[in-house]
Formats: structure tokens, sequence, C-alpha cells
């Protein structure tokens, strides 16, 4: 199915090696090439950030992944002007808000702590994804769905962006 929807065999192993994110965001965004034209999807890895690029002739919709966030989206219109999706989007933060994302918003908090070390950081950043790995993967791909409803439900909005 990867191959359908990904430009390159180096995308479709990026996507492999993330398949939690990649696999359900082609899933989810897989209208906007069946439907708007939009061309096949490309995979970026920038450090521990992965990206999942949609293109047509006038705008890149960007979803964003690193561990420990949830996925966002971001809008570029003629290769230059940046939107987040969430200033596109009236309640953005309504819709993705805490009580829908305990565990990554509490991961969030310990993210923006002060730590003696580094090290005491990745053991309890490590703790905190052992102990919930499933609920964090769960929210991920929950995440991924309304970001994909809100997609489709907006479209006209983003593909007339100013």
């Amino acid at each position: 199915m990867l191959e359908k929807y990904l430009k390159t065999k180096k995308d479709i192993k990026l996507c492999n090696d993330n398949p939690i994110f990649c696999e359900n965001c082609i899933k989810k965004f897989r209208f906007l090439i069946e439907k708007y034209g939009f061309e096949k999807a490309s995979v970026k890895l920038l450090g521990t950030e992965y990206q999942i690029i949609y293109k047509n002739k006038y705008l890149a919709l960007i979803v964003v992944f690193e561990i420990g966030t949830l996925p966002y989206i971001k809008i570029i219109k003629d290769n230059k002007k940046e939107f987040l999706f969430e200033n596109v989007i009236s309640n953005y933060r309504g819709i993705i808000s805490k009580n829908k994302f305990p565990n990554h918003f509490k991961l969030a908090d310990m993210l923006n702590k002060d730590y003696k070390s580094t090290n005491d950081y990745i053991k309890l950043v490590g703790k905190m994804w052992n102990d919930n790995k499933d609920e964090l993967i769960a929210e991920i791909k929950y995440c991924i769905e309304i970001l994909g409803e809100l997609i489709r439900s907006h479209i006209k909005e983003i593909l007339t962006v100013q």
C-alpha cells in the first residue's frame, strides 16, 4: 500500500522505520492524493522529527511528529509563507485538549522541567514511555484521526489560505 502513496523507496524505508506514525498518516491523509490531486507524499527525518509532506502546485501540507509530542500540521503556501494549522482552524486547542491526550500532556510537562542531568531526564522520560507505551501509541493514532478529519472538513479553507 505504501508504494501507492509515497514517492520513493527511501520514503517507504523511512515510513517503515516509524510505522505507528507513518502508516496511520498515509491511511488517513491519502484522500489528499486521491481526491484533491496532491502529489504522492514524501517523508523527511530531521533529527528525531518525522515529516510527511503532501504538496500540490501552491501548497505543502506537512504532518509533523517527534517522539514525546503529538503530531501536528504545518501549511506552507507558495513555498514561503508558513501557517500553523491551529491558526487556520477555530477551536483547535479545544479539540486537541489535555483530557483527550492525558499521557502526552503529562510527558510535555515532564519535558519542560529542569533536570539535574541529561541522564535523569532520559531515565524519567524513558520510564514514562515504557510505563504508558500502549496509551501513548493510542493517543498518537487518535490524534492522527482527528487531524485527518479536521483537514477533510476544512479543506476549502486550507486550499485558499492566505
